[in-house]
């Protein structure tokens, strides 16, 4: 019996050939992307857990910046910071832009990163460390780098080999001393691999010191840090940064609270092998849609097989496994090329995307348990699939399978049949409407097929459009070309000058706009922001000059005002959704937290912007960071002021120092380095002043006596003062540079006369560039940064550039090669679709050969034959695509729940992606409709009279 069933089952796949090859092909493309899609995931999660250690990880990293001509003392700091509650060790490290040649005498540079660590390279980091490939560590104090093997790979690069650095800090060479830009010499001494980087294409490493020097840069930027576990990082990542801002000359910019267990890159991966998996098990479920609707073509087409079968002894178990049977076979066809052609797809889709998500794949890397899922899937969906037509098939009895006609009693008397009989269609189109409503279960699948890849191809469609959408609101914001962002904090009134003077004067200006800018992450009392997956990772607050004629942001307040020179000082905007997730209005007053200090502030606008994030004045967020110039400084504060009624060498005019007596110079206090001659120290409870003996001699001066001092700066004020005491300098105290007369007070005292606040003048984070050109290119903007950066460094300003116009196209390119991967993925889901739609077609010529020779008979031409099934086809096309529109809201927002964007972007109903469906829908339909349409219009009514 095993015989009969087998040689019935080979039987029935080899007469069909086509049927065969048709279903066979769309089980091997749903064998194909399972293959390739699970491989591609699971190489890549793995790799990134082989490579990221969770051991290893920071808890908490944060960036910072650190004012300009700032004395560090980073041991000092660093053992600080390990001194947290909780804090088990602390990397400090460095991540600066530098410009490089692989020969002295090539033409340009080349933009790279030089990346060093407070720790030295052996023992390795405690904190994402890299690993030696070959070669050695550079040495401290020596000329070499080690390189990243991703840049070795790229550049041609071994150890040995010489890179040529552009210099940003005075040189050190004696030749050429102190001058900025020189070229020198690192011999590679390594090869390395660092998992954690996020630039290893151009990453070089070398120690702090030489880093610093060739970036013309100063301190560390980045502080990584890890705590006992991560529930601590989390409470104590407040009290670390305030830390970090209130005891080292450190200025947090951005802190990111990362859990070890969840890597962002290991997420990532796995949300790309969820978004796969998905997409693949749709593709599957229409190719079990297809094996149903031919299984169940097949039972019908043989119902009187089955009847003599049993009539001959067969049971139902025979004729169920004869037909779930033909389904295997089907599986078993696909699932061999779907193997072979899947291991190196898997392979090529993995060995693409490594990059993109920061690993390196060695060799030819395969998938043993996607391989084995694809082969299980190829097999047992096709036979789970024809369960249900198999068993409703076999209960046929005998005499219903020997007497049946193969048409129904009541065909023609339905709703729908009269329906049709009264429009006014041709009588072709009549026909192909009527057939399309006979065989209902198989036109249920058939639809159902071509629904969901028409809903996969318009899902797809509409996340993207949903996604590029909110990334152009987005970048739109920014009304900048080119960011300038000085390595080291610096007057803000050099950058504008040395620009101006070069490139916004003269008969063809460059530059239209230069705007002072800051930029900063926060938090608010009261709030946790939710963190999704399509914005930046917490609060960011943009500070753009509020009275610029062109600002540097972009922006339609919808709610209440702008912001002004009169409200400026504590006003802010909020994004509609912050104010939304804060529940505040206009008027409201709220505690902005940086690390380290905290400000109140009112909404004064509300912008429509699906981001958590602000907008404020530059100054009002550069003063909330402490990132000033020109603040005053106890016992080295130096000015003059004048003195009513003094006459001394310098007329009125007298030398001043703001001291605080408490504040040590070295091992002393203050206080200690003056000999009181007479009176006493002034203080809290005894304010005044205190003048040396030369001043007191030529003044007549003594203790009690009241001066009238003016402040000789621009804005000062005038205000008496109390002689509190006469002092003489202690010996050790060099007195060259003083003048003769000269007094001291309290350095608050000091800046208060001379209308000076303590915190200094706001110093800009970066500048904002707009160019003469409209429209540029970023080629256009590579060129002029190019040589703004000359200027720079002429000018002794080493700098770093954003090419905004590039950032943007890249953001785009990456959002437009995912697109093409899923819609590829879509495709195939479509190709499955059009294989079912022409499978039907070509069953259903198959069928009605005897109702074609009948038309043939009574004159009916090829055309009108063909329109009839064309006719068919299109209708499944339109029926498919109607439901489809439902279906692809649906894989939209799982598609966006999947990739965690469906907080920041919800979905949408998408206009366009229902119209390019419905074009597509035509289309494929078109296609699938027409090889049945003419292979029926073919046949001639003795080809007719010889079937069956």
């Amino acid at each position: 019996m095993f015989r009969t069933r087998f040689r019935k089952m080979l039987g029935d796949v080899w007469a069909r050939k086509g049927r065969t090859a048709l279903v066979s092909s769309a089980i091997f493309i749903g064998v194909l992307g399972t293959i390739a899609l699970f491989s591609l995931s699971d190489i890549i999660v793995g790799q990134l857990q082989e490579d990221l250690k969770e051991d290893e990880l920071a808890m908490i990293t944060t960036f910072v910046t650190v004012g300009t001509d700032v004395e560090l003392d980073n041991e000092v700091y660093l053992e600080t910071l390990r001194g947290v509650t909780g804090v088990t060790d602390v990397v400090a490290s460095i991540q600066n832009s530098v410009y490089y040649k692989l020969a002295p005498d090539a033409e340009g540079f080349e933009e790279g990163v030089i990346a060093a660590s407070s720790d030295p390279y052996e023992p390795q980091l405690a904190i994402e460390p890299m690993r030696l490939l070959s070669g050695a560590y550079p040495m401290p104090g020596e000329p070499e780098v080690a390189i990243e093997r991703r840049m070795a790979d790229r550049l041609g690069l071994s150890v040995g080999d010489e890179l040529y650095f552009r210099v940003l800090s005075p040189s050190r060479q004696a030749d050429v001393e102190g001058e900025i830009g020189t070229l020198e010499s690192r011999t590679i001494t390594g090869i390395v691999f660092h998992p954690y980087s996020f630039s290893p294409n151009t990453t070089v490493y070398s120690h702090p010191d030489d880093a610093n020097y060739i970036s013309g840069a100063t301190g560390f930027n980045t502080f990584g840090v890890r705590f006992a576990d991560f529930a601590v990082a989390e409470a104590q990542s407040e009290n670390f940064a305030s830390t970090l801002a209130n005891e080292t000359p450190y200025i947090p910019v951005f802190t990111q609270v990362q859990d070890p267990a969840n890597n962002e890159l290991i997420a990532t991966a796995q949300t790309v092998a969820s978004t796969m998996a998905f997409l693949a098990l749709v593709a599957l479920i229409v190719s079990g849609f297809l094996v149903i609707n031919v299984i169940s073509s097949i039972v019908v087409e043989q119902k009187r097989q089955i009847g003599v079968m049993k009539s001959m002894g067969a049971s139902r178990f025979d004729s169920f496994v004869i037909y779930a049977g033909i389904a295997f076979v089907y599986g078993l066809i696909a699932v061999i090329p779907g193997v072979i052609l899947g291991i190196p797809a898997g392979n090529a889709a993995a060995q693409a995307l490594a990059p993109t998500l920061n690993t390196v794949l060695d060799g030819f890397q395969v998938s043993p348990p996607s391989i084995l899922t694809g082969v299980l899937v190829g097999l047992l969906v096709p036979v789970l699939a024809s369960i249900i037509p198999v068993y409703f098939g076999t209960r046929v009895r005998i005499l219903d399978a020997m007497t049946d006609l193969g048409i129904d009693a009541r065909y023609g008397s339905g709703w729908f049949a009269r329906m049709l009989g009264a429009l006014p269609i041709p009588l072709t189109v009549r026909q192909g409407l009527s057939n399309v409503s006979l065989k209902k279960s198989r036109l249920a699948f058939t639809v159902l097929t071509l629904s969901i890849a028409a809903g996969a191809f318009m899902g797809i469609f509409a996340v993207f459009s949903s996604l590029t959408s909110g990334i152009r609101l987005f970048t739109d914001t920014f009304n900048i070309q080119i960011g300038l962002i000085p390595n080291q904090g610096r007057d803000p009134q050099l950058i504008f000058d040395v620009l101006e003077e070069t490139f916004q004067t003269g008969d063809n200006p460059v530059i239209a706009s230069v705007e002072p800018g800051f930029q900063l992450q926060v938090e608010f009392e009261g709030y946790e922001p939710p963190l999704g997956a399509g914005g930046p990772p917490g609060i960011f607050a943009y500070g753009y000059d509020v009275n610029s004629d062109n600002p540097a942001f972009n922006f339609t307040v919808t709610e209440g005002n702008v912001l002004t020179e009169e409200n400026s000082a504590d006003g802010v905007i909020f994004s509609s959704l912050l104010a939304m997730n804060m529940d505040k209005g206009i008027g409201d007053t709220v505690v902005m937290k940086t690390a380290g200090n905290q400000v109140s502030l009112t909404i004064v606008g509300i912008a429509d912007f699906p981001l958590d994030q602000l907008w404020i004045d530059w100054r009002t967020l550069a003063l909330a960071a402490g990132y000033t110039i020109g603040a005053p400084q106890p016992n080295e504060y130096f000015s003059t002021v004048q003195v009513d009624g003094f006459d001394g060498s310098m007329g009125e005019t007298v030398g001043v120092l703001g001291v605080d007596p408490d504040v040590p110079i070295g091992p002393l206090r203050f206080s200690q380095l003056l000999d009181v001659t007479e009176g006493e120290f002034f203080s809290d409870t005894n304010p005044g002043i205190m003048v040396n003996a030369e001043m007191a001699a030529r003044g007549g001066y003594s203790a009690g006596d009241v001066l009238t001092l003016d402040a000789t700066v621009p804005g000062g004020d005038s205000t008496d003062y109390t002689i509190t005491g006469v002092f003489t300098l202690a010996p050790m105290i060099p007195t060259d540079d003083l003048p003769d007369e000269f007094l001291v007070m309290f350095w608050r005292d000091l800046a208060a006369l001379e209308g000076v606040t303590t915190e200094g003048r706001p110093l800009p984070q970066l500048y904002s560039i707009i160019t003469t050109t409209p429209d540029p290119t970023a080629a256009e903007l590579a060129m002029l940064i190019d040589d703004i950066n000359e200027v720079m460094l002429d000018n002794g300003v080493p700098s770093t550039f954003v090419n905004f116009v590039e950032q943007i196209n890249l953001i785009s390119e990456t959002f437009v090669t995912i697109q093409v991967i899923l819609q590829m993925v879509a495709g195939l889901i479509a190709l499955v679709g059009a294989l079912g739609l022409l499978t039907t077609l070509s069953m259903s010529v198959f069928e009605r050969q005897k109702e074609i020779g009948v038309m043939r008979s009574i004159g009916a031409s090829s055309s009108t034959v063909a329109t009839q099934f064309l006719t068919e086809g299109l209708v499944v096309g339109m029926i498919a695509w109607a439901i489809g529109i439902p279906l692809a809201y649906l894989i939209q927002v799982g598609l966006l729940n999947v990739t965690g964007f469906d907080e920041t972007f919800p979905a949408e109903f998408s206009g366009s992606a229902v119209i390019i469906g419905l074009v597509g829908m035509l289309i494929i339909t078109t296609i699938a409709s027409l090889s049945p349409s003419i292979s029926a219009a073919r046949k001639t009514v003795s080809e007719v009279l010889r079937y069956q």
